[in-house]
C-alpha cells in the first residue's frame, strides 16, 4: 500500500492552452511529447481538457482539418473533467478517476490547477511498483 500523498505523483507545472488558442499550438505541443493539456482561463482556473487523442480525433473529424490555426481548443476540448485535490489520498483519487472513466485529472490546490496526475501512476504507486 502507497502511504505517502498524492503530491509525490503529480506532474507539476503542466504545460497549459487556452480556450482560444488554435489547435494548432496544441498539436505544436504534442508533437514535443506532451501528452495532455489542462485548458485554463486567466485565472488559472480548469475549464478543459485535451488529449493527443482527441486532438487527433479533432483534426480528423473537422472541415479545417488542413488548417488547425482555424480551430479554436474550446470548440475541440473535453468540457466534462475530472479534478482532485491535492490533498486527496492516492488511493481515493483512483477510485475517483475509475468511477467517471478517466486516465487524467487535473489536480488542484485551492481552486487552481498545480497538476495532472494519471492512472498509470496511480495505479503503479497504489499497486506498490515503482513508477518513473
Amino acid at each position: 500500500m502507497y502511504r505517502n500523498g498524492l503530491s509525490t505523483l503529480v506532474c507539476y507545472n503542466p504545460v497549459t492552452v487556452s480556450p482560444s488558442s488554435t489547435l494548432e499550438v496544441a498539436l505544436a505541443h504534442f508533437r514535443s511529447g506532451v501528452r495532455h493539456l489542462p485548458v485554463v482561463d486567466a485565472a488559472n482556473q480548469v475549464v478543459g481538457l485535451l488529449s493527443s487523442d482527441g486532438a487527433d480525433d479533432a483534426v480528423s473529424g473537422n472541415s479545417h482539418a488542413d488548417k488547425p490555426w482555424l480551430v479554436s481548443i474550446s470548440d475541440v476540448m473535453e468540457n466534462e473533467i475530472c479534478t482532485i485535490n491535492l490533498d486527496t489520498s492516492p488511493h481515493d483519487a483512483w477510485d475517483r478517476m475509475r468511477a467517471v472513466g478517466v486516465n487524467t485529472a487535473a489536480v488542484l490546490e485551492d481552486g487552481r490547477l498545480v497538476g495532472i496526475v494519471s492512472s498509470d501512476v496511480l495505479a503503479g504507486a497504489i499497486d506498490g511498483r515503482r513508477c518513473g
